[in-house]
C-alpha cells in the first residue's frame, strides 16, 4: 500500500498497482521515489509511450517490441540497444 496525496492506493506484494485505474503521474513519482529514482523528461517519454502502447493493444510491450518500435516513435537514442 502506498499513500499519494492522502489517498491509500493498494499494491501487490511486489509493489505493483493492484488496480491500473489508480495510476496517475503522482503515483508514478511516488513509486519511483521508493526506488530512489527521479523521473526526468526522457523517463516520462518512455512511460507515456508504454502507456499509449498498452491503451492500444491491451498488453505491455515486450522487450523486442520496445527496441523495434520506440526508436521510430521517440528517436534513435531511445531505440539504441546499448
Amino acid at each position: 500500500m502506498i499513500e499519494v496525496n492522502g489517498v491509500q492506493i493498494e499494491t501487490d506484494a511486489e509493489g505493483f498497482l493492484s488496480n491500473l485505474d489508480d495510476w496517475t503521474e503522482e503515483v508514478a513519482v511516488c513509486l519511483s521515489q521508493q526506488d530512489k529514482l527521479e523521473l526526468g523528461e526522457k523517463h516520462w517519454q518512455v512511460i507515456n509511450w508504454i502507456r499509449t502502447y498498452y491503451a492500444e493493444y491491451g498488453t505491455s510491450p515486450n522487450l523486442r517490441i520496445i527496441t523495434k518500435n520506440i526508436g521510430n516513435d521517440l528517436g534513435e537514442e531511445f531505440g539504441d540497444k546499448k
